[in-house]
């Protein structure tokens, strides 16, 4: 029974990994939240573990840490100002710590961490094969589907961007090498890893894709230097001499091209590394998370507030083609903007003391004596443990110049691969341990078992709730893009209201579905009924989420139609507070400016949005700006003008879709 408890746990674990490899590759939440599901199965079942033999210890000092990390990140995402916001970072942090949990107390034979590792290897390379084909045949008939695969970009498999499927095949280069220098692997699969890692080094090298070329190398470092201070005196002399100078050699070799071919250095690696998709500029990014930072520095601005502050803070040195970039593109930096000083200090004490557990594992084994015909020892243990340091590495490295961090996928293998670091040998204590009978694994590690239990049980009950409702979320937006509004999409919009009150992009696309019911002809009354059902749907949008830019110009145009001058002005004000820098909102306030007879702030908006620094529309700038000229040679003393709508200023087009920006981090561009 106990046996099969564990096999169960880890069976619902591995499939909630398989699913997050093919589900959890963006930031959006509609497609993970089944995944959550199953990770929450498998952390309510892994209390069954409980009644399993315990011979391992872990670091009280490490629990004791994770706990304060995890309580506070979760309080803090409690606060946030956006519910939605807060409720995605919430699902982050829980389900990272089901699988830390479940990665201390399930996963105690190296078998079963080898099968993690070959499902993570399976994974990419699905992804690697698909965008291939995507590379090399991008019209073939099977990719149609994926064209509208959400998030997903050509020739990153199903991951929405190329520097993500580089992140993966970052971390898992040092596992691979790991195993092969120490594990018991067979010689089959040596060949299989030794021919993935020569693949994937160059593929990245190809592709010319910089920050997951210089996590590899981090990761790789890490575990060739690791081998090199632990075991260097397995080496003869002449060997650690000749390898001396190797490093010694590349080094200057490096400092030299830096230095002679400066502009060498400055093509290929500061744009490689600095500049994303050839246009946005990290440094620019990174400049108004920093005024974001100076806003609350030590519990930090709440969850996800980035994507609030990086609108109001834009710089002007972004380039204007560059949507929204909702996240700071490095994580240490995001990190302390949304949760302070105090949230980045509670990280890295524990990302250290797992790193430090690991290295006391490590180290321990320079001591002992290798099989007959090897000159290294032979452990998988110990090839899993100095994988996880060099993998650990290089997600840090690429968290400098990504959000690889909110992708559930690299979540979930951070947490596990913590689990191993935290416990690298369950079997190393059995002969120090003492066998505790009534709490097994001692109290701290109960509690752990506890917490993640609690935790399982509520991302399995928010999972299949929440699912729910994006489904029917997801189905209405369809069916509203292919122009269908019938009762069908009206039933689901309504499912999806009743079962998440605080999502606020369901409330905008009902407001857009009651303003397309709106009909030239129809009665009046009618009319009117639909525009206040759609006023208060863009009503509850603000009350959730308040900065919203997309949701500010619709209900500005709705509460002008419907005669509230002054309250469509305030609207578009407040919206214009987080986002000066928006053509789209420079427009609405022309647009308004002139519905309410002032041609002189309407003209100084459009001439101001012609140069916008974001979301720049020149034509509709232009169209207005001839409306107003044409106005004024044939308005004589009327002083009421018409509709702008009609002469050309074109405000729908103007907008953002705002939650898949959200997502992509500024990879999907605004339309003008």
């Amino acid at each position: 029974m106990k046996k099969f408890a564990q096999m169960l746990a880890f069976a619902c674990f591995l499939l909630s990994v398989v699913l997050g490899g093919v589900f959890g590759l963006r930031t959006e939440m509609e497609s993970i939240w089944p995944v959550w599901s199953i990770l929450g199965a498998a952390g309510f079942l892994s209390v069954l573990t409980i009644f399993c033999d315990t011979s391992f210890r872990v670091s009280r000092a490490i629990l004791i840490a994770l706990f304060a990390l995890v309580i506070y990140l979760l309080v803090r995402a409690s606060e946030s100002p956006v519910v939605y916001f807060g409720r995605s970072d919430t699902a982050l942090i829980v389900g990272g710590f089901v699988a830390f949990v479940i990665a201390v107390t399930v996963f105690t034979k190296a078998s079963m961490r080898l099968k993690l590792i070959a499902i993570w290897s399976i994974l990419l390379l699905a992804h690697g094969c698909l965008a291939l084909v995507q590379e090399l045949a991008p019209t073939w008939g099977v990719l149609a589907w994926l064209q509208n695969w959400p998030g997903a970009a050509m020739g990153a498999g199903l991951f929405e961007s190329e520097a993500h499927l580089g992140a993966l095949v970052a971390a898992l280069i040092p596992i691979w090498v790991s195993l092969l220098i120490f594990g018991r692997v067979k010689a089959r699969t040596r060949f299989v890893l030794a021919a993935l890692t020569v693949t994937m080094v160059v593929s990245i090298g190809l592709i010319g894709n910089y920050p997951a070329a210089l996590s590899a190398a981090i990761g790789l470092s890490v575990i060739f230097g690791t081998t090199a201070l632990v075991f260097r005196k397995r080496f003869a002399a002449p060997l650690r001499i000749v390898g001396g100078i190797a490093i010694t050699a590349a080094l200057l070799g490096l400092s030299s091209l830096v230095w002679l071919k400066p502009e060498f250095a400055k093509r290929h690696i500061a744009e490689g590394l600095l500049l994303k998709d050839g246009e946005m500029s990290l440094p620019s990014v990174w400049s108004a998370h920093w005024q974001q930072v100076a806003e609350s520095p030590i519990i930090g601005t709440g969850a996800r507030t980035s994507i609030l502050f990086g609108r109001r803070f834009r710089s002007p040195d972004l380039a204007e083609s560059v949507a929204e970039p909702k996240f700071a593109h490095n994580e240490f930096l995001q990190l302390t903007a949304d949760y302070g000083i105090l949230g980045l200090s509670l990280a890295l004490v524990v990302g250290g003391m797992l790193l430090l557990n690991g290295w006391r594992f490590i180290a321990a084994y320079r001591d002992f004596t290798p099989p007959k015909g090897r000159r290294l020892p032979a452990s998988d243990h110990l090839a899993i443990a100095i994988g996880s340091l060099g993998a650990f590495s290089a997600i840090g490295t690429m968290a400098c110049f990504d959000y690889v961090l909110h992708l559930p996928v690299f979540v979930m293998m951070v947490a596990s691969l913590g689990g191993f670091l935290a416990v690298p040998d369950p079997m190393a204590a059995a002969s120090q341990a003492p066998k505790v009978v009534a709490i097994p694994g001692g109290g701290l590690l109960f509690a752990g078992r506890a917490l993640g239990f609690g935790c399982g049980i509520a991302l399995l009950c928010f999972g299949f709730v929440f699912s729910r409702s994006e489904y029917h979320f997801r189905e209405a937006q369809r069916a509203h893009q292919d122009g269908k509004v019938d009762f069908q999409v009206f039933r689901h919009l309504k499912a999806a209201r009743d079962l998440d009150p605080s999502n606020p992009f369901v409330r905008i696309l009902s407001a857009e579905v009651e303003l397309e019911s709106v009909r030239s002809g129809m009665p009046e009354l009618a009319r009117q009924d639909a525009l206040e059902r759609a006023e208060s749907h863009y009503a509850a949008a603000q009350r959730l989420y308040p900065e919203n830019v997309e949701s500010a110009i619709g209900h500005a145009k709705v509460l002008m139609q419907l005669g509230r001058i002054s309250a469509a002005r305030e609207r578009i004000a407040d919206a214009r507070e987080w986002a000066p820098l928006y053509g789209s909102l420079m427009i609405a306030e022309a647009q308004q400016a002139f519905r309410e007879g002032d041609l002189s702030l309407a003209l100084l908006r459009y001439e101001e949005a012609l140069n916008a620094p974001a979301f720049r529309d020149t034509e509709a700038a232009r169209q207005g700006l001839l409306s107003i000229d044409q106005w004024r040679q044939i308005a004589g003393g009327n002083t009421s003008p018409p509709d702008p709508d009609d002469a050309g200023a074109r405000l729908p087009e103007a907008k953002v879709d705002e939650r898949r920006v959200a997502g992509r981090g500024g990879e999907v561009k605004g339309k003008s």
